[in-house]
């Protein structure tokens, strides 16, 4: 055997070794709280998509035969990022993504992509990300095998089938990927399964953010309360600027008004002096 029919063959067993998982079965256990770790990228997958020419209707998506895990990182990178499609925080269904046009943000690709994979018999989760002052959310994926729960995720086109050990490790790929591409680092995560939703995530009208993150909902809640609040106290300063400004005005003609009798005062002086 040669050195290169050798180095193709190693190079083949690391991809099996890397790439091997157990049967596909969901897992659904308790939800954890949000928990902190230490950011430690590590190596990561990332596949470009080609793009559809022409963007599936939503009954169009229905019939189409899904095959493989790939399959969810292709139909959520055809979403088109918009960041000003919806409202801050505001989360569609899958429905609702595709019945306007494969248009909106991380939010819109991880539902799109874990419904994907609840064709293909995974449970589906999302995991919410977040740092210091970014968010993500990405499609998770849980694998029972004989050596344990396995980990994988979809972000739109990025991502890794279930090899990893821990959401640690997920969280970490996440952060290799952004830091090539945006810069943000997350240190906190929330995982969420869909089918725990108050109201049904693949086909609703309206913010399921409410029905799916309730904790997150509220924040984002005190946080329009926080804009309200400092809008009218903006408008109050702004108003009370008018008012000092337009009272200033009145000090500064008084002020003229006052140096133009003292000048016609001490002219009357000289008049009376002579």
């Amino acid at each position: 055997m040669t050195i290169r029919e050798k180095i193709v063959l190693i190079s083949l067993a690391g991809i099996l070794a890397f790439s091997g998982c157990g049967p596909r079965r969901s897992q659904t256990v308790p939800e954890p709280e949000m928990e902190p770790f230490p950011v430690q990228p590590v190596n990561t997958l990332m596949v470009k998509q080609p793009s559809l020419e022409n963007k599936l209707t939503w009954d169009e998506f229905q019939e189409v035969k899904i095959e493989s895990y790939a399959d969810a990182s292709y139909f959520a990178a055809q979403i088109k990022y918009d960041k000003d499609k919806y409202p801050n925080f505001y989360l569609a269904s899958p429905k609702k993504t595709i019945e306007d046009g494969w248009i909106g943000v991380c939010r819109n690709r991880a539902l799109v992509a874990a419904l994907v994979l609840e064709k293909l018999g995974y449970e589906p989760i999302i995991l919410s990300l977040y740092g210091n002052r970014d968010a993500h959310m990405v499609a998770l994926v849980e694998e029972k095998t004989d050596s344990g729960i396995k980990y994988g995720y979809v972000d739109g086109e990025n991502f890794l089938e279930p090899c990893l050990d821990s959401i640690e490790e997920i969280v970490a790929e996440v952060n290799c990927n952004n830091l090539i591409e945006s810069g943000a680092q997350f240190t906190k995560y929330r995982k969420r399964y869909l089918n725990n939703a108050k109201k049904d995530w693949r086909f609703s009208d309206g913010d399921l953010l409410p029905y799916v993150d309730i904790e997150r909902y509220k924040i984002n809640q005190q946080f329009k309360e926080w804009e309200k609040g400092t809008d009218e106290l903006n408008k109050k300063i702004e108003n009370s600027s008018k008012s000092t400004k337009n009272l200033q005005n009145l000090v500064n003609e008084n002020g003229r008004k006052l140096h133009a009798l003292i000048e016609k005062t001490e002219e009357l002086n000289k008049e009376i002096m002579k």
